[in-house]
């Protein structure tokens, strides 16, 4: 065996984009190619995805050690052998109520710098006047604060949660280069874990960090910021489908994008109070019409 050739990865061919010129493709789409679109997009959903014959009909098998520790390992980070045996000496039904129960809101993070004079050691630094000098400290603590949430979080679902709607209304830190918006941030994901995800969407929508973040706090009627709509009905909501037409990605399209664009026009951030608030002047109040993807609402 040739080791490098085996450790080298398979190249696989790329077949062309059916809108790429083929033969009977679309005119359209020969014509006006969507810029946006990878040349590599899949022009159909995958086939072979796993699948579950499961039901939402209430489990009836047995219930032990095994099945409490399966349980608790695909909703928990690390649970111990000790919350495993509670569980399985407890009912499945107590265990999956705890696990929906959102426990109390956690303190908030505190200070642990000399550096940062303002707040004494020991004390949390939300709330306090922003100091770019004292911002490292700040986001260090907050992902140090977090990470020792979800160690204790005991045997609820909401820290795993929180942490999962992170990863999708996703907003990184160092670029909104505030600590106090990435706290209240958290907390916003933390309220909404376990609760309803249309109402997270809208009040993620607004909240300073992602409203910086994704540049929604400059979008005005006179320049629209596309940033934050296109990542709203891509990644946050609708998710692409496949292209089948130009610029029409079956579940929206690019006129959506511009319209969602100006109905989020003017809204901004405010540091002082860590808000986002809306100015009616920067607001385009022309008439908006989505796509028959939405029912040309």
């Amino acid at each position: 065996m040739n080791r490098r050739a085996f450790l080298q990865p398979k190249r696989v061919a790329q077949p062309a984009p059916a809108f790429a010129g083929a033969a009977g493709a679309s005119p359209s789409l020969a014509a006006n190619p969507p810029e946006t679109v990878s040349p590599y997009a899949n022009q159909a959903l995958p086939d072979g995805l796993r699948t579950t014959a499961s039901t939402l009909a209430p489990y009836t098998g047995p219930w032990g050690l095994p099945q409490a520790a399966h349980l608790l390992r695909r909703c928990l980070p690390g649970p111990t052998r000790g919350e495993m045996q509670a569980a399985a000496g407890s009912s499945l039904a107590a265990v999956l109520n705890g696990l929906l129960t959102a426990p109390a809101a956690p303190a908030p993070p505190v200070n642990v710098s000399t550096a940062d004079t303002t707040v004494p050691i020991g004390q949390t630094w939300v709330g306090q006047a922003f100091d770019q000098t004292l911002e490292g400290a700040r986001r260090t603590s907050l992902r140090d604060w977090w990470l020792g949430q979800q160690l204790t979080q005991g045997t609820s679902l909401s820290e795993q949660m929180t942490l999962f709607w992170h990863n999708h209304f996703v907003v990184e830190f160092g670029d909104i280069n505030s600590a106090q918006y990435g706290y209240e941030y958290v907390r916003l994901l933390r309220q909404h874990a376990l609760g309803n995800v249309r109402q997270l969407a809208k009040d993620v929508t607004i909240t300073p960090a992602m409203l910086r973040y994704l540049n929604g706090n400059a979008s005005t009627a006179a320049a629209p910021n596309e940033n934050y709509g296109r990542e709203l009905l891509e990644l946050f909501t609708l998710g692409k489908g496949p292209l089948i037409g130009a610029g029409n990605y079956t579940t929206y399209t690019e006129a959506d994008v511009q319209a969602a664009a100006k109905v989020l026009t003017g809204w901004r951030d405010q540091a002082a109070t860590v808000t986002g608030y809306f100015t009616a002047s920067r607001h385009d109040t022309s008439t908006k019409q989505f796509s028959a993807a939405f029912g040309n609402a």
